[in-house]
């Protein structure tokens, strides 16, 4: 295995020159819904260029916004994704800030479902390249009706030591992110 970490603006800053040398890659907050662009992503992205690590972007998908909005928000961020050590762009898809929206979620999964697939469908097009979903088993099961998309690598959210099991759908994982803090 090779490792990696994710970032946005919540972290604190990186310090670059100190990476660790086991770390190769790293996905970095881009957008979240129709317009919110996270602050620290250029710097983010820059840096990780320039440090030679293979580097992704992500969305953070939100419930109450169309998937065509938050699609062209994500691509409008300008990332060319035919360079080297690009990663394919990313999907979040997780419980939502506040919880409070998860409970649309709930109300109409087809709903949601269908905006995950039509976001995929966008970006893929638009990007050339098959988006990863970032996701952790029980979010399947809960609010996807264990829904998979076994055609895009999966980033599994499971906070443990041992190997995760796999959502409904899956037979591998590409990325487990085994714990939700470190220092870098």
């Amino acid at each position: 295995m090779i490792r990696g970490f994710d970032i946005s603006h919540s972290n604190d800053a990186v310090n670059w020159a100190k990476l660790p040398a086991d770390i190769q890659f790293v996905f970095i907050k881009a957008t979240e819904g129709p317009t919110f662009h996270d602050s620290a992503f250029q710097d983010n992205w820059h840096a990780a260029r320039d440090k030679g690590l293979m580097h992704g972007a992500y969305h953070f998908l939100r419930v109450d916004a169309s998937a065509k909005d938050q699609a062209a928000n994500f691509l409008g961020r300008g990332i060319d994704w035919t360079l080297p050590n690009v990663l394919p762009p990313m999907l979040d898809v997780e419980d939502q800030v506040p919880a409070s929206l998860n409970v649309q979620i709930t109300k109409n999964k087809a709903t949601f479902i269908q905006s995950i697939t039509d976001w995929i469908n966008i970006v893929s097009k638009a990007t050339g390249r098959t988006p990863i979903i970032y996701s952790y088993k029980n979010f399947f099961a809960e609010y996807l009706n264990n829904h998979a998309w076994p055609q895009n690598p999966l980033w599994l959210a499971s906070y443990q030591d041992k190997q995760p099991g796999l959502p409904i759908g899956y037979n591998k994982w590409h990325f487990w992110q085994y714990s939700d803090h470190g220092q870098l």
